[in-house]
């Protein structure tokens, strides 16, 4: 007793003094500190591992036009046509323009770029990195409402595996939800946190986080949206802002929301093909109840994700065009139950505390999907997966509150459950980042979900069909005609198939099925007719814009051309182009068609087409040999040059370009050089005919050595014993040796025959020798010689001695 008095005394005053308190408060800060940075680490231990699949994935799907085949990524390209282009690289006052504005994301892929290139996995790792950041983010969000940190990292590690970011992590283009997630959710905590303050700044800093997000995809600007109803749900009396911050977010969404209009040009909204999103175009009643049905869908995915899929579009989901559907029971019991809870605060006058934080977590799943529910504007697609990436953080918090709220009834249930579900969601992410890797696998688990996908059932048989898996792709594309006959791209897939395999009467039996009115073609975007524009036209023009994909163009192009039609070919291209100025397949078609119709009035816009190529770093040597041949035909035999010496740098044994190069030279007088690179040419294709005359008349004409010239003339023989040219040059030069008197007594006795008997007997040279040639211009999809290259090459041949 009397020791106990004696601490009670003396300890008991120290532990209990101010300083003893502060060093308390100082421990408890450093602890909480600790247990924070070790649930940091773990949710990104967490999502690293869940999405460790997706390191090894190509890039896939969107990824290929947003990046890929995107010029505003290359180095090339300035900086500022960044502002100036939509997420795909078009100009966003084109009406072809996706109008999806997300410059800092294309800043993020061009940093990528010039980092690896095309790389994959450095893409996915900033990816990775971005999700385990937006993760750790919702950990801080949650401690907001809850000061509880076990609420806070199972709401944040629900986030990290939830299966439904599976479409944002995995797919690099899916970039732009995450970063506009991570100023979402750093507005939101700006806002929040300051909320008893009187500092100016705090409210011009959420501005320009949302401002910034806003530039990685527009969804970000519904956050003041939802720091408005914080302020309205959670203001007080007693509060230094009260809803005094309300005036300052709203100019702030008015401003980029009038800025975004402007950006947008003449067409507010962008142009989708009515397959893509079919509600779009229905009646108002077929839409209402679809669309309706659609949200209540959106929100199984969130709660059970477990039937994902890359595509929702065309008849992915039926649409709702009865009041008597049976879905419209869901429909009706889903949005009855979230109006009585977004009602409450009208009924009652004072709400409890955890009521409002219910209320303000459902409107952060509300909020940032109405642009994407179809309610103010059409989108392209029934359902994507990518856009839930923003409500989702709502979401889980919602499920974290109820989960703390079963707690205190089921303890050991709850935890089991929560478990479970973290266990089951992460498998699933899992799994879901290894149909990710390729777009083969992605389409085809894709079909698994949704069967009567049109666009996937094409894109599967498109990609076997580059495998030459073509009784497959056959099977694919008959599909997709028999569920949706209307639309033109299975047909001009299965005939171009059936093209490739040389069955033409079963291609011209599909081409016959194909409605003739879309065959017709416009002439209002092409460079070629200049017609006034009519109503006809116009109608026209618009039946092209429901053939959304420029592959689509391209193949009826080809089937034109195939036809004979090549003018017509040529506006299909165009079309093809005005959709997506960088599709290198119309580029490169149309560049050839120019050359080999010799429509002299568009070699210029031929050249500018293979230069757009060659600028999306696709330049090959038959690309270069293209522009080198254009150039020549054009007059500008310098360009010409430069092309053709940069296809032979890229294919050292590319036969005719070295030839037409030498050929160049040839008549510009620089017979030494031209000398050089044919005899390059021989040591690679001894058997090259005309590259052997054309030494031969060098040797000949320039260097005035017979002798030489007879001996190469001979070798030409081997080659073609047939060859009429060679025959009389060989005579020509017998006459200069004196070995006969005229050329007429040389042909007449066939003395370049006696001479020669042995090569001369070499039947078999001449065949081989010209299959070579011609496999070698197959090879490299060769253009016939320049005309007046070659009437050039005439008068100054040998020939005319």
């Amino acid at each position: 007793a009397n020791i106990y008095l004696q601490i009670q005394r003396q300890v008991w005053p120290l532990l209990s003094s101010p300083t003893a308190f502060a060093l308390t408060s100082e421990f408890d800060s450093i602890s909480a500190l600790f247990r924070n940075v070790f649930h940091y680490i773990l949710i990104t231990i967490v999502t690293v591992v869940c999405y460790w699949p997706s390191l090894y994935g190509e890039l896939v799907f969107d990824d290929k036009p947003a990046i890929i085949d995107n010029k505003d990524v290359r180095r090339s390209t300035p900086l500022y046509r960044l502002f100036l282009d939509d997420y795909w690289g078009m100009p966003m006052h084109k009406d072809v323009s996706h109008k999806s504005y997300r410059p800092l994301t294309v800043l993020t892929f061009r940093l990528n770029y010039l980092l690896h290139g095309l790389n994959p996995i450095g893409y996915h790792v900033v990816n990775i990195g971005l999700h385990a950041l937006a993760s750790i983010l919702v950990h801080k969000l949650c401690m907001v409402f809850e000061k509880n940190t076990k609420i806070a990292l199972s709401s944040a590690l629900l986030f990290a595996v939830h299966p439904i970011h599976t479409d944002a992590v995995g797919s690099v283009v899916g970039r732009s939800e995450l970063l506009s997630a991570i100023f979402y959710e750093s507005s939101l905590l700006i806002h929040f946190n300051s909320k008893t303050t009187t500092s100016k700044y705090k409210p011009l800093l959420t501005l320009s986080l949302t401002w910034i997000g806003f530039l990685c995809k527009e969804q970000c600007l519904t956050v003041l949206v939802v720091c408005a109803l914080f302020d309205i749900i959670f203001s007080r009396k007693s509060s230094v802002n009260g809803m005094r911050r309300i005036p300052i977010l709203f100019s702030g969404f008015i401003f980029a929301l009038l800025l975004r209009m402007k950006l947008n040009g003449n067409y507010l909204t962008p142009c989708f093909n009515k397959f893509d999103n079919p509600a779009s175009v229905a009646d108002k009643a077929t839409k209402f109840l679809t669309y309706t049905y659609l949200g209540v869908y959106n929100f199984w995915l969130l709660t059970f994700p477990f039937h994902l899929c890359c595509d929702w579009t065309h008849e992915s989901i039926a649409l709702v065009k009865s009041y008597l559907d049976s879905r419209n029971v869901i429909t009706v019991a889903f949005f009855a139950t979230l109006c009585y809870i977004l009602l409450m605060p009208f009924v009652r006058r004072k709400l409890p505390e955890d009521y409002k934080k219910t209320l303000m977590f459902i409107l952060m799943l509300i909020i940032p999907f109405i642009p994407a529910s179809n309610l103010f504007f059409n989108t392209g697609f029934v359902i994507a997966e990518r856009v839930l990436y923003l409500p989702s953080i709502g979401f889980v918090l919602l499920v974290a509150f109820g989960a703390k709220k079963l707690y205190t009834a089921f303890p050991h249930a709850t935890i089991s459950a929560l478990m479970l579900l973290l266990v089951s969601f992460g498998a699933k992410t899992y799994n879901r980042c290894n149909d990710w890797q390729n777009e083969l696998s992605l389409f085809k688990s894709g079909l698994k979900i949704n069967p009567r996908n049109v666009k996937l059932l094409n894109n599967v048989g498109r990609l076997l069909e580059r495998r030459a898996l073509f009784n497959e792709a056959v099977h694919y594309y008959k599909r997709s005609i028999e569920l949706e006959p209307m639309d033109i791209r299975g047909f001009l897939n299965l005939g171009n198939l059936y093209v490739k395999l040389n069955e033409l009467e079963k291609a011209e039996k599909v081409y016959e099925k194909v409605d003739k009115e879309i065959l017709l073609l416009s002439a209002l975007t092409s460079p070629y007719v200049k017609l006034s524009p009519g109503e006809n036209s116009y109608s026209v023009d618009d039946k092209y814009k429901e053939l959304l994909d420029s592959d689509d163009l391209y193949n009826l192009a080809i089937i034109t051309r195939e036809n004979g039609r090549v003018l017509d070919s040529l506006k299909l291209l165009d079309l093809a182009l005005e959709r997506y100025p960088y599709h290198e397949s119309s580029l490169l078609a149309s560049a050839r068609i120019i050359y080999d119709q010799g429509l002299q009035q568009y070699y210029t816009l031929g050249i500018e087409r293979l230069h757009t190529v060659i600028a999306m770093g696709k330049a090959s040597d038959v690309v270069y040999f293209q522009l080198g041949m254009l150039s020549i035909k054009s007059k500008d035999y310098e360009s010409g040059k430069r092309a053709l010496s940069k296809a032979i740098d890229l294919n050292a044994n590319f036969s005719e370009a070295l030839y037409n190069l030498a050929l160049l030279l040839y008549n510009e007088n620089a017979f030494n050089q031209s000398m050089l690179i044919l005899r390059r040419l021989l040591h690679i294709n001894n058997k090259h005919l005309k590259a052997s005359i054309l030494l031969c008349d060098i040797h000949a004409e320039y260097h005035r050595d017979f002798h030489e010239a007879e001996r190469c003339y001979r070798n030409a023989l081997t080659v073609d014993r047939s060859n009429s040219l060679v025959k009389h040059n060989l005579c020509v030069i017998l006459v200069q040796l004196y070995k006969v008197q005229n050329i007429s007594q040389c042909l007449e006795q066939k003395l370049w025959r006696a001479e020669d008997e042995n090569a001369s007997e070499d039947l078999s040279n001449d065949d081989d020798s010209r299959d070579d040639e011609e496999r070698d211009q197959e090879t490299h999809k060769n253009f016939a010689l320049n005309d007046e290259t070659q009437r050039n090459r005439n008068k100054s041949s040998f020939y005319l001695f």
